[in-house]
């Protein structure tokens, strides 16, 4: 694996932070994981100092969300390399001071919904409904994906 994060246990942010330090006791350096609630910033800031790689989970959608990307960003000035947590809404990813994002919806949605949306680049998405479509944009990511 060339990137891994920390165990951080849901709604616990004190567990989630012994995990972490259980991780770098045993030799490991994970991408720290900021949870939804946690506001102990002088303990990410100590995070980010020994990985500026950082995963922060705020939900989706949000304004609270957008807030929190700005902030993290603002708290390490500019050293975290953010990792978004279940965010992906187009346009605002693209004006937030993250890496790189991942988002269950693009999982769960197409099963609840019976469609996906697949950015083709300059701006486009294109929406793919039905199950056979949906798996084989799966299958063949490749032409659905930036280059």
């Amino acid at each position: 694996f060339h990137k891994y994060v920390m165990l951080d246990k849901i709604q616990d942010d004190v567990q989630s932070r012994k995990n972490y330090e259980e991780m770098l006791k045993r030799g490991h350096n994970p991408m720290y994981v900021l949870t939804t609630f946690d506001t102990d910033y002088d303990y990410l800031k100590y995070a980010i100092e020994k990985n500026p790689e950082v995963c922060v989970s705020c939900g989706v959608k949000s304004n609270y969300s957008m807030r929190r990307y700005q902030m993290v960003d603002k708290i390490s000035n500019g050293k975290a390399i953010i990792h978004s947590l279940a965010f992906f809404k187009f346009p605002l990813i693209y004006q937030l001071p993250i890496l790189s994002s991942d988002a269950a919806t693009w999982v769960n949605g197409p099963g609840r919904f019976g469609s996906m949306y697949a950015y083709q680049g300059n701006g486009c998405i294109q929406t793919i409904t039905g199950h056979n479509k949906i798996m084989k944009a799966f299958k063949d990511r490749n032409k659905y994906l930036l280059q």
